[in-house]
């Protein structure tokens, strides 16, 4: 990163990169809304980006996600560079996605959004859903999605009919059904309990291992159990990026978002 406030020292630590933003910057007539951000992931880790509400952490988002088109800098993903390619390019490519504006077929099941998103990935056209639907491999690999995330109990549940942490699980499990290479998270742990909440840490906690993830999030709790790298954005800079122990100690940061407290 060439941000002089950003610590990269703990990164030798980690894997190889795998998806690398550089000089990223995107404009609203006068308001810059993302400034030259650099940053990036690697293999085996959670790197997390935090900030107070208007930092410009959705518009980051949509520009790695592919929905916003930046004005300069570039995203690379595994080592091809996606800055101007379209949604579905990317998610060929392996960028996995959950959103805070919830993407699912509300008036399906959960097992079916799952299957759907199985069905994508094998490249058929929703046009063949009504005979897929039997289709006992995209049944049987939803099942076991959906158990992994010990959601199974839902599979027969519409999505319409799920309360929202359910939907933000499910998000989750259509993500993975997609088998990608990097995942990116928006706020999963929005709207769930507690029990939901440690659920779903303790599950993105062994997932890492196998698919990396930029996660975005509010609930610092699960930030500092799950984050191997933080970085903090404010009004589209990113001011400093660490470890969890390096982000506490800042006092840059703790005045620009933590609290001094």
């Amino acid at each position: 990163m060439t941000n002089s406030t950003v610590d990269t020292s703990n990164s030798t630590t980690l894997g190889s990169t795998v998806l690398k933003i550089e000089n990223l910057t995107k404009r609203y007539g006068a308001l810059t809304v993302s400034d030259s951000i650099n940053c990036d992931l690697k293999q085996g880790e959670i790197h997390t980006l935090i900030g107070p509400n208007g930092a410009g952490k959705s518009t980051l988002v949509g520009q790695i996600a592919g929905w916003i088109k930046p004005d300069s800098g570039s995203i690379t993903l595994n080592g091809t560079d996606i800055t101007n390619m379209n949604v579905a390019k990317r998610s060929r490519l392996g960028l996995g996605r959950s959103f805070q504006v919830s993407c699912l077929a509300m008036e399906l099941s959960a097992q079916r959004n799952v299957m759907l998103a199985v069905q994508a990935r094998q490249g058929s056209s929703y046009r063949f859903w009504k005979p897929a639907a039997s289709d006992q491999s995209l049944i049987d690999e939803a099942d076991k999605i959906l158990d992994r995330l010990h959601i199974s109990e839902f599979k027969d549940t519409l999505a319409s009919q799920l309360s929202h942490g359910k939907r933000r699980e499910l998000e989750v499990a259509c993500a993975l059904a997609l088998q990608p290479k990097v995942l990116l998270l928006d706020e999963p742990m929005a709207g769930l309990d507690p029990a939901s909440t440690q659920g779903l840490i303790n599950f993105l906690q062994n997932l890492k291992a196998e698919i990396p993830i930029l996660l975005i999030e509010h609930d610092m709790d699960a930030v500092f159990q799950l984050s191997d790298r933080i970085s903090v954005l404010v009004y589209g800079k990113l001011i400093f990026s660490g470890s969890p122990d390096q982000i506490k100690a800042s006092p840059e940061v703790r005045k620009a978002y933590l609290g001094d407290d």
